[in-house]
């Protein structure tokens, strides 16, 4: 008879090896991106002017790690990562610099934005330091990219002295999105991130697997589905995920090794929000405002923006500004 899994035990030796958030001890595959990195912020670790960075790839292309892995290495200035998809707004965006700075957030209300900006450069200039700020995810900005971008890039006039660099992280370039004259001063180096191949997955995965399971849970020709998944699915992430809950559901099998039948592969489906919004966008596009007068009665705006908000970053959607007519976009599948 097969060995059951007996209650006490688990198939994981450590499970945080499969959390989005990890930082793995050894990062196959981006030495180019992490040396053209390291090599462009290094003037900051003297206090001198560093270049400002756009990192471009895919979902789970090793962006957000890339940048923690350098941060962690580069002594000297002070390093802040800021999620826009959380920090949406240009309030939020320097709050988050705001709790870097002295440890903690900002009131919520009574201290404006100007007040926060003059509060962070008044401290970085007095203790003579240097501050890299990685924006990830910064398509989530949106509308508010230019006035981030532009009021950062600018400290240094009105606090001469303050030295500032930028590392806009996204899937997607953003430079015709940006106003001239934060493109007069951004002049990022571009640093790209390509998808995995088949076989950087297949590795990637197997890394994963060997540190975060025990040895014989899941075997190669399984893992080996997986990774041809998720090469599919262009989504790294996918993978990973894919072995977490295959060797929970195997664990809830009292099974002492991955199954086939443990192993999730079919496409899952949109949320509902997402899926209901996607239904009302013709193939030919529509403009942003015809698109929330179809939707109205279902949300509001708040909302009907988060959800547009993560159809584009999901590149499910594409958000194109219509010159000449304001705020309004063209909305298309892709």
């Amino acid at each position: 008879m097969k060995r059951m899994l007996l209650a006490e035990e688990t198939l994981f030796k450590d499970e945080e090896i499969f959390s989005f958030d990890h930082v793995p001890e050894v990062f196959s595959f981006r030495d180019n991106q992490l040396n053209a990195m390291a090599a462009s912020l290094k003037p900051a670790k003297r206090n001198r002017k560093a270049s400002n960075l756009l990192l471009i790839g895919g979902p789970a292309t090793g962006k957000t790690t890339a940048v923690k892995i350098v941060f962690e290495q580069l002594s000297g200035p002070l390093c802040v990562r800021v999620n826009s998809e959380i920090a949406a707004s240009p309030y939020r965006v320097f709050s988050e610099i705001h709790k870097k700075v002295f440890g903690f957030l900002p009131p919520d209300t009574g201290i404006s934005l100007p007040a926060i900006y003059d509060k962070i450069f008044g401290r970085l200039l007095r203790e003579k330091k240097y501050i890299v700020v990685a924006l990830d995810d910064i398509q989530y900005l949106l509308s508010e990219m230019n006035k981030v971008l532009y009021d950062l890039l600018r400290a240094g006039e009105s606090y001469p002295g303050a030295g500032v660099s930028v590392m806009a992280i996204t899937d997607k370039n953003i430079m015709q999105k940006l106003d001239d004259k934060v493109r007069s001063v951004f002049h990022p180096q571009e640093i790209r991130f390509p998808e995995y191949t088949a076989e950087e997955t297949f590795q990637i995965l197997k890394q994963r697997r060997d540190i975060g399971l025990y040895a014989g849970v899941l075997e190669d020709a399984l893992l080996k589905q997986v990774a041809e998944a998720s090469y599919a699915k262009h989504d790294l992430r996918f993978g990973i995920e894919a072995i977490r809950k295959a060797a929970v559901s195997a664990e809830a099998d009292a099974s002492s090794s991955i199954e086939r039948k443990h192993i999730v592969l079919e496409e899952t489906s949109l949320p509902k929000e997402e899926s209901e919004l996607l239904a009302f966008i013709p193939a030919e596009g529509i403009k942003s405002g015809d698109l929330y007068a179809l939707v109205e009665s279902k949300m509001g705006y708040t909302k009907f923006y988060r959800v547009l908000q993560r159809l584009e970053a999901g590149g499910i959607i594409e958000a194109e500004s219509i010159r000449g007519v304001g705020n309004t976009r063209l909305i298309k599948k892709r």
